[in-house]
């Protein structure tokens, strides 16, 4: 059995500050990537470290997931990010609480979802993960400040190992700082990983470097591999001229954009109809018609 990890996948149909050509587009490839790899490993599920969308009410980009999502049989897991969450509050609608009330997505959190033998936990931002007396054969997704090593003066995180030693699962993939690593312990072999954003949205020097990937986890090798997106490369999506702020390296995030009363009118009737609706499946049908419709 395999499971393929992704985090800070930041989808998004707005170009930010430095960011070039088409975002949407972009993003609804590397998606149709993400799900191409999952049906190749047995249609493998995909857990998200959080972060999905760069904001929380993008319907575009809510309605370009939707598009590429019910084409495949895998199931997607995801935390919240503090991208994901509207004024850093999971509770007001958002893209996250659609896609979950649409069964396109299920949120993780500390009760845990069954995949066979495994369980799967979720740590949104702001939480501590679930303490566990048997870890073994559990995955969990957590979005908080974990690196492999600082990317700052003064930077404020935990080292991947310690947070790997604390909480004992036998796979962390963790989302929030836009910074790959892998690191493993050897006996027992306990794994914790973060892919590095999958949309490079940002002029910073490490984003100009960096390639986009996900990761792969066989649960009898016990072991990880990478997996590459087929991307542009930087100067094609990415102005260098614009250099990034400060702030905005510091915090390794980028501005949420959280306006448009349209919007937030179109979200509510959405959550509304699938919440309250004895006709769910054919409103999720719809929607996905919506969004061919959209393209």
């Amino acid at each position: 059995m395999r499971f393929v990890l992704i985090n800070d996948i930041h989808g998004t149909a707005r170009n930010p500050r430095g960011r070039i050509g088409d975002v949407l587009h972009d993003f609804e490839d590397k998606l149709r990537q993400l799900f191409e790899l999952a049906k190749a490993n047995d249609d493998a599920p995909i857990i998200c470290g959080g972060d999905m969308f760069n904001s929380p009410r993008d319907i575009l980009a809510l309605f370009s997931f939707l598009r590429t999502r019910r084409l495949y049989k895998s199931r997607f897991f995801t935390v919240y990010g503090q991208h994901d969450m509207y004024y850093r509050n999971a509770g007001v609608i958002n893209n996250i609480r659609i896609l979950e009330n649409a069964n396109a997505i299920e949120v993780l959190g500390k009760k845990p979802k069954k995949f066979g033998e495994w369980r799967f936990y979720g740590c949104h931002w702001g939480e501590s993960p679930k303490r566990l007396k048997n870890y073994r054969k559990t995955v969990l997704a957590a979005h908080a400040p974990i690196a492999y090593s600082g990317v700052f003066a003064d930077h404020e995180y935990t080292p991947a190992g310690v947070y790997l030693k604390k909480n004992k699962f036998d796979l962390i993939v963790c989302g929030d700082i836009h910074r790959s690593f892998i690191h493993h312990t050897e006996k027992p072999m306990r794994w914790i990983v973060n892919t590095g954003p999958m949309m490079r949205l940002s002029t910073e020097e490490y984003i100009l470097r960096h390639h986009p990937m996900a990761y792969i986890y066989d649960t009898k090798a016990r072991d990880v591999q990478t997996f590459f997106f087929n991307v542009k490369p930087p100067e094609e999506v990415l102005n260098h001229k614009i250099k990034p702020s400060k702030e905005a390296v510091n915090t390794l995030s980028i501005d949420i954009n959280t306006s448009g009363v349209d919007t937030i009118n179109i979200y509510t009737v959405i959550n509304k109809l699938l919440s309250e609706s004895d006709n769910a499946k054919g409103i999720r049908k719809a929607l996905g018609s919506i969004s061919e419709e959209w393209r």
